[in-house]
C-alpha cells in the first residue's frame, strides 16, 4: 500500500504548512478538536457505508486516516514518541497470532469454556494461529501480553496536557 504511505507523507507537509505545529505544542483544546474532526469524518464514512455509495466509502475511509495522522502529529509535537509506540503497537498486534499449536488449542477450548456466547472460531494461516469471533473480531491467545505505551510518554507528559496555550 505505498500510496497510504505516500498519502501520510502528504498529509504530514499539508499539516505542517497549514498549521506550522512543528512551532507549537498542541493543547487538549486543540486535540479535542482535533477529535471532532475524526468524528466527523467518520459520520461521513458511515453515510458512505448506509447509502452503500463507494465513491463515499473510499473518500470517508482516506479522509478519516487523513484526519488521524493529524492527531498523531500533534502527539508527535507535544513530545510523545508516536514512531515508535507504533511500531511497538503493530508488533503487539502481530502477536496475536501465535505459531504454536498447542497455545492455539488452549487458546480455542479457553473461548469455548469461558466465553461461548463469542464463537470463537480458530483458523490457520500459514504457520500462524487466528481466533475470530462471530463479529469477525480478532480475539487475543493465551498468554498474550498488552503494549505498555507509557515509556513513549515523556515525564512532563503523563499526568496529561494543558487546557491552553
Amino acid at each position: 500500500m505505498y500510496g497510504v504511505k505516500r498519502l501520510v507523507e502528504m498529509t504530514e507537509d499539508f499539516n505542517n504548512i497549514k498549521s506550522n505545529w512543528s512551532n507549537k505544542k498542541p493543547t487538549l483544546v486543540d486535540l479535542k478538536n482535533q477529535f471532532k474532526l475524526i468524528q466527523e469524518e467518520v459520520r461521513e464514512l458511515e453515510e458512505g457505508l448506509e447509502s452503500n455509495d463507494t465513491v463515499e466509502i473510499l473518500d470517508g475511509a482516506l479522509d478519516v486516516l487523513v484526519v488521524t495522522v493529524g492527531l498523531l502529529q500533534q502527539l508527535e509535537d507535544a513530545g510523545l514518541y508516536v514512531d515508535q509506540a507504533a511500531i511497538e503497537t503493530g508488533a503487539n498486534n502481530l502477536s496475536k497470532f501465535p505459531m504454536n499449536e498447542t497455545t492455539a488449542t488452549c487458546t480455542q477450548m479457553h473461548y469455548d469454556l469461558n466465553f461461548p456466547e463469542l464463537d470463537v472460531k480458530t483458523f490457520q494461516h500459514g504457520s500462524y494461529y487466528v481466533f475470530k469471533d462471530k463479529n469477525d473480531k480478532v480475539r487475543k491467545p493465551l498468554g498474550f501480553k498488552s503494549n505498555d505505551l507509557s515509556r513513549f510518554i515523556p515525564e512532563e507528559l503523563k499526568k496529561g496536557f494543558k487546557d491552553a496555550a
